[in-house]
């Protein structure tokens, strides 16, 4: 039998495919049973033809690391042994996302804080910096959305983007950081923009 194929993280009460390539060295049909790692089995699934792909799915309900390994049976009741273990970890918590720069209640000129003030004020393009961190699965990407426009999708650090567009008035910047799981963490700030 081959390797489990299937992702490395995933995400409470979701449903993922794992898959195996089986082969019997006879040509026999085979069933196959998958063991979850939570106290939970397939039993006894097929029959399957002898170099299938045998896919199951399965979900989790809490965090945790998982092992899942599969057994086949041939149609005359030979059984293998288990398969190599594929671990998958379950996260079920969202990155921590904090906004740094521009900081709520502050005057920016041209990328430089100047002074606090009532509102967000910035003149001129600003480096919009946020800090991310995932213990668990580690940190996918991060978008920055103004006014509810994708403008920049940062896969690695440092997570900036520049926003160099002349514009006036009242936006909202939103930053939405992902984790590998698919977990996700949003902050939005509104910022008084000019030139």
């Amino acid at each position: 039998m081959g390797d489990i194929t299937g992702p490395l993280y995933g995400r409470p009460g979701v449903n993922y495919t794992f898959c195996i390539t089986v082969t019997d060295p006879e040509g026999d049909s085979v069933l196959c049973q998958w063991d979850w790692g939570d106290g939970s089995n397939t039993g006894w699934l097929g029959p399957y033809s002898s170099s299938d792909e045998i896919c199951a799915m399965h979900a989790w309900s809490s965090e945790g690391l998982y092992s899942i390994r599969v057994k086949l049976k041939d149609e005359f009741g030979a059984e293998s042994e288990w398969s190599e273990v594929f671990l998958i970890y379950i996260d079920g918590t969202p990155p921590t996302l904090e906004i740094r720069k521009p900081q709520q209640g502050s005057l920016y000129i041209m990328n430089e804080w100047r002074r606090s003030c009532p509102a967000t004020i910035v003149l001129g393009k600003i480096t919009l910096e946020v800090s991310v961190t995932d213990n668990t699965s580690g940190v996918s990407h991060v978008q920055f959305i103004i006014d509810d426009v994708l403008k920049g999708n940062i896969t690695t650090e440092p997570y900036e983007w520049i926003w160099t567009q002349k514009t006036f008035f009242r936006h909202t910047i939103q930053v939405i950081a992902y984790d590998i799981a698919g977990n996700n963490a949003s902050k939005q700030i509104e910022v008084w923009k000019f030139f």
